[in-house]
């Protein structure tokens, strides 16, 4: 498991992720959950790298402060 401490509300990014196919949860109202298997492909998990940086792109600046 993998957490992400976010300075913004976490609610947008799990959306984002949900919309593109990845699926991460949030815990807290800054935090970002990741529960990978312990045998995932390198393929797979460079994948979901990508899919977060487009969601954190897309994010509205106003949001990010």
């Amino acid at each position: 498991m993998r957490g992400l401490q976010l300075t913004i509300d976490a609610t947008p990014i799990v959306d984002g992720a949900r919309e593109r196919g990845l699926i991460v949860n949030r815990t807290s109202e800054k935090v970002v959950r990741m529960l990978p298997p312990l045998n995932i492909e390198k393929t797979d998990l460079d994948l979901a790298v990508a899919i977060l940086d487009e969601v954190f792109a897309a994010v509205p600046a106003e949001v990010r402060a």
